[in-house]
């Protein structure tokens, strides 16, 4: 005897429960038995059609959280900010946003362009990129930064929101056509 492989079948609802490899004398009905090469690796989304006596998948649906997984991922994978990709997590926004507002605050002073000492040290001020290259910045560079990554930020809330929107939300819900075209490429 060789063991086989089948889906436990709940008699009430008709879902499968689970999917077991035993002998076939160790199961206990009701059950159905699947054939080599099946497609079934757990009982997620399947049912026995009592009509047809076959198993059906149904795909679950998608939900909102994962919407929001994949934007919080495609917000925190960076910007393009001048030709340069810049970091976007959540550490990297408060410190962009820190620096706008410094750089706002330095220009209502009259920090004029081209002054890269406009934040009152002795050094230049610079960002770093993803790919920790020093990009010198004045204050209207830096405010310009700021909006950018708010920008980024905002167009990927609202992309989100209209796929939540959607009823159902589609399943491809993560090809870059329903996402804004900010996002840059994995860091290498």
């Amino acid at each position: 005897m060789k063991p086989v492989r089948a889906a436990q079948i709940d008699p009430e609802t008709n879902d499968v429960t689970g999917v077991v490899t035993c002998m076939e004398h160790m199961l206990v009905p009701p059950y159905y038995l699947l054939e080599d090469g099946h497609p079934m690796q757990s009982a997620e989304g399947w049912k026995l059609d009592a009509g047809t006596g076959t198993l059906v998948y149904t795909a679950p649906a998608i939900t909102g959280d994962q919407v929001t997984a994949e934007r919080d991922a495609r917000i925190e994978a960076g910007f393009t900010f001048g030709g340069h990709v810049f970091d976007c997590d959540a550490a990297s926004r408060q410190n962009i946003s820190g620096a706008a507002s410094l750089a706002l605050g330095a220009m209502t002073q009259g920090a004029l362009a081209g002054n890269l000492r406009w934040h009152g040290a002795a050094d230049d001020f610079a960002w770093l990129t993803r790919d920790n290259v020093l990009v010198p910045m004045d204050a209207q560079s830096v405010f310009a930064f700021g909006a950018a990554a708010a920008e980024h930020v905002r167009v990927h809330v609202f992309a989100a929101r209209a796929l939540k929107n959607i009823d159902p939300i589609p399943t491809d819900f993560d090809a870059d056509f329903h996402w804004p075209a900010q996002t840059p490429p994995a860091a290498t």
